[in-house]
C-alpha cells in the first residue's frame, strides 16, 4: 500500500467510528527577523479513537497540520502547505504495545543537546513540540520493575532526520532496538540502529544513563560507523551529552538545565578521532503565577564561534494561550515572534 493512500485509510476508519476524541488548535502568528517580515495562520486537527476489547485496547489517531502565511518576498509571497503530521493504529495489552504508523520515536534523557535525537526535531523552545515523525513500526514491552525493550522498524527517507549526518535511501527499510533497565539510582539504556544509504550502510550505537538523587544528572553518547560511504563521509561520528537539572527554592520554584556536548568525527579509523565542536546549553523556566511562565534558553559554541540566547513567555488559559519569544543568535542577529493560539 502506498504511502500517500495509508492516511486517508486511516482517516475513512477513523470517521466510522463513534465516540471519536477531536481537537482543534488555531493559531495566529507575525515574525520579524532581519530583513525577514512574516504574518500567518496555522490549523492543526487531531482526531482519536479507542476501543477496549477484554484485556486488549485499540487506537487511532490521525493529525493534520496546515499553515498559511505571507512573507512579502517578491516570489511567492503567500505560502500555502497541508499535510499530514501524524497518522497511526496501535494495540496495546498489559504492558505491551505494537504501534504502527506515521509518528514520534524519541528517547534519551537529554534535554537540549541530544545525541540521540536520531529520528525528530523536537525543540526545547517550541511550545507545541512540533517534529517530523517516521514511517515506522514500534514494539515496546514493560516490565513490572519498569524496565523495558523497544523493537522498531523505519521505511528510510532520501531527506534528513533527526540529527544524521547524511539522509538514508528512500523506502529502505531501517532497523533498530532500545533494552533500558533501571537501578537503585537511576536508569541506564543501550540503543543501536542501523539504516542503508544511497551508497554504503550506517551503524549506530547509543549508551545512557539518567541519575536521580538530590540534583538530576545524565549522560547520553551515540556513536555511527559508516561503511562503503560516499568518499566525504568520514568512518566513524561519535557525540556525548553531560547535564545536570536542578530546582532553586526561590519564589515559584526556578528550574534550571545545564548540558554540555561534545563532538567529534574520524576520516578513517578511531585512533584518527578530532573533536568537531563544543557546546554549552543553560535553560532557566520559572512561573510568574498560574497563567504565566518565563523561560530562557541559551547556547553557545565554546570556541565562540556561535551562540543562539532566546527569552520567551507564555500565558496559559482554558482555551487561549499566547507566546512571546525574543532571540538573538550570531546568525539571525534578532528575533521576535508573538502567536495566539485558540484550541478547542
Amino acid at each position: 500500500m502506498k504511502r500517500a493512500l495509508l492516511p486517508l485509510l486511516l482517516l475513512f476508519i477513523a470517521c466510522s467510528l463513534s465516540a471519536i476524541d477531536v481537537r482543534n488548535r488555531f493559531s495566529l502568528y507575525a515574525l520579524q527577523q532581519e530583513d525577514q517580515h512574516r504574518i500567518g495562520a496555522e490549523w492543526a486537527l487531531d482526531l482519536q479513537h479507542e476501543s477496549t476489547w477484554k484485556s486488549l485496547t485499540g487506537q487511532a489517531g490521525y493529525s493534520l497540520h496546515s499553515n498559511l502565511q505571507n512573507t512579502w518576498e517578491k516570489r511567492y509571497p503567500l505560502q500555502m502547505d497541508a499535510h499530514t503530521y501524524r497518522w497511526w493504529l496501535s494495540l496495546q495489552a498489559p504492558q505491551s504495545e505494537l504501534r504502527l504508523g506515521l509518528q514520534q520515536i524519541n528517547f534519551g534523557s537529554a534535554q537540549i543537546l541530544r545525541p540521540l535525537q536520531w529520528f525528530d526535531t523536537l525543540q526545547v523552545q517550541d511550545p507545541y513540540r512540533i517534529s517530523r515523525g517516521v514511517d515506522a513500526v514500534l514494539f515496546r514491552h514493560y516490565w513490572l520493575n519498569s524496565a523495558n525493550l523497544w523493537l522498531w522498524g523505519i521505511l528510510g527517507e532520501d531527506s534528513a532526520k533527526g540529527n544524521d549526518f547524511i539522509p538514508a535511501k528512500d523506502n529502505a527499510l531501517e532497523f533498530g532496538a532500545r533494552m533500558q533497565y533501571p537501578s537503585p539510582i537511576g536508569e541506564a539504556a543501550i540503543s543501536a540502529h542501523t539504516r542503508e544509504l544511497e551508497q554504503g550502510r550506517e551503524y549506530r550505537l547509543g549508551l545512557d544513563y539518567r541519575y536521580d538523587g538530590a540534583i538530576g544528572a545524565w549522560l547520553e553518547t551515540s556513536a555511527g560507523h559508516f561503511i562503503d560511504a560516499l568518499p566525504y563521509v568520514p568512518a566513524y561520528s561519535a557525540s556525548a551529552s553531560l547535564g545536570m537539572d536542578y530546582v532553586f527554592d526561590r519564589g515559584n520554584g526556578i528550574a534550571c538545565t545545564l548540558e554540555n556536548m561534545l563532538s567529534g568525527i574520524a576520516k578513517d579509523d578511531l585512533s584518527g578521532l578530532c573533536r568537531e565542536s563544543w557546546t554549552g546549553a543553560l535553560m532557566i523556566n520559572y512561573p510568574l503565577a498560574l497563567l504565566d511562565t518565563v523561560s530562557l534558553v541559551a547556547l553557545s559554541d565554546w570556541d565562540g564561534n556561535t551562540y543562539a540566547i532566546n527569552a520567551g513567555w507564555r500565558r496559559v488559559y482554558d482555551y487561549v494561550s499566547l507566546d512571546l519569544t525574543l532571540g538573538h543568535s550570531s546568525e539571525t542577529q534578532y528575533l521576535l515572534q508573538l502567536m495566539i493560539s485558540l484550541n478547542l
